[in-house]
């Protein structure tokens, strides 16, 4: 298979999962927002885990401008 078609199927899977990477991070914000805690612990699960849906987004959006720019 030519690099070309090789790119742009993995920039159209990575589309794919950008944009539910960006629905669940959508649905986890809505959800944080109506789960508000004083606990602590809860606290602070909530902030990683939604930092951890930030990066796995920005990642992904890194890697497809590099596919794009190749």
């Amino acid at each position: 298979m030519p690099a070309d078609e090789q790119k742009k199927i993995k920039a159209g899977i990575l589309k794919d999962l950008l944009q539910r990477d960006e629905k669940e991070l959508e649905t986890f914000k809505d959800n944080a927002e109506n789960f508000r805690t004083d606990e602590g612990d809860a606290a602070m699960m909530i902030r990683r885990k939604l930092s951890t849906y930030k990066r796995k987004v920005d990642v992904k959006n890194y890697i497809l401008k590099e596919l794009s720019n190749i």
